[in-house]
């Protein structure tokens, strides 16, 4: 059995997944400017 995620495993992905929805945000932005 594979153990679970540390907090900063999870920590990181949330930072990741924030981190390119604001790029995405921002290319949508741009795009529409």
């Amino acid at each position: 059995m594979s153990s679970p995620p540390s907090l900063s495993d999870l920590a990181d992905s949330i930072n990741a997944l924030t981190q390119s929805q604001r790029l995405f945000q921002a290319d949508i932005a741009a795009s529409i400017d």
